[in-house]
């Protein structure tokens, strides 16, 4: 699990640097979900050799809408998925409010419902 955690942290929130490194390297690609409303940014090799973060925007507003990862942990062969949905809080910050992270060579499945965010007062 620790390891899991680990790759995690490695793609949410993704790297400004990386994703620069990648898209330097020719590594971005843009797929039309709902023209004018949602498109999706793809980075392969982003972090490892053969891994795949997508990032899905919404359009004309680019706020952050989903984050996907395809990626492994010790080996190609180890994969692990990890697809988390962002929401927007009524006073505008992004935050996931559900992932969901699969590593089925390892058989765990790991699932983390964010809820009852507020505003702290001052």
């Amino acid at each position: 699990m620790r390891n899991a955690e680990a790759l995690v942290r490695g793609y949410i929130p993704p790297n400004p640097a990386m994703i620069q490194s990648t898209i330097n390297a020719g590594g971005l690609s843009l797929r039309i979900l709902d023209p004018g409303r949602r498109v999706r940014l793809t980075f392969p090799n982003y972090w490892k050799q053969g891994d795949i973060l997508s990032v899905d925007i919404e359009e004309p507003t680019n706020r952050l809408l989903a984050i996907s990862v395809s990626s492994y942990m010790d080996s190609p062969n180890d994969r692990v998925t990890l697809a988390t949905d962002m929401t927007v809080l009524p006073y505008g910050t992004i935050f996931p409010l559900r992932s969901v992270l699969d590593a089925a060579a390892k058989g765990v499945r790991v699932i983390v419902q964010n809820s009852g965010f507020q505003r702290i007062a001052r």
